[in-house]
């Protein structure tokens, strides 16, 4: 029985990780493309593994992870939100590139991101912080 109660609790948790990570997973653009729609980034998932493209890159593209909690934390900071909302968010990206969803609830909390309207956002240190859209799964 008791290893029932551990297995299911093992199983709704990993359930409720890769939900949070399929909110990731898809195509997204922002609205400076030449064309509306266009694609600029792409969210896949390997296994666990979140990985994020850029795509018609110039460079090639740098390995990307998953956010952990403590990476968040980091990011957080370093934009000077309040840490805590980190909590509800989903990163995926690098040293240089991040991706993110934030919910409305928690969106409205963070000076930055209040005026968006879309729950995602990208920021790189040559771009800044950029409101983005997703385009499709």
């Amino acid at each position: 029985m008791k290893h029932t109660i551990i297995a299911s609790i093992l199983t709704l948790a990993s359930f409720a990780c890769s939900a949070q990570a399929n909110l990731l997973v898809g195509k997204f653009g922002h609205g400076y493309s030449k064309l509306k729609g266009t694609p600029v980034w792409e969210v896949t998932m390997t296994g666990n593994q979140l990985n994020l493209v850029t795509l018609n890159a110039e460079e090639p593209t740098q390995p990307t992870h998953e956010l952990s909690d403590a990476e968040r934390r980091r990011f957080w900071q370093a934009m000077w939100w309040p840490e805590e909302t980190s909590i509800t968010a989903t990163c995926v990206g690098n040293s240089k590139e991040v991706l993110c969803h934030v919910p409305s609830q928690t969106r409205n909390n963070i000076g930055g991101l209040k005026s968006q309207t879309s729950d995602y956002f990208y920021f790189d240190p040559i771009v800044g912080l950029m409101e983005i859209m997703r385009i499709s799964n």
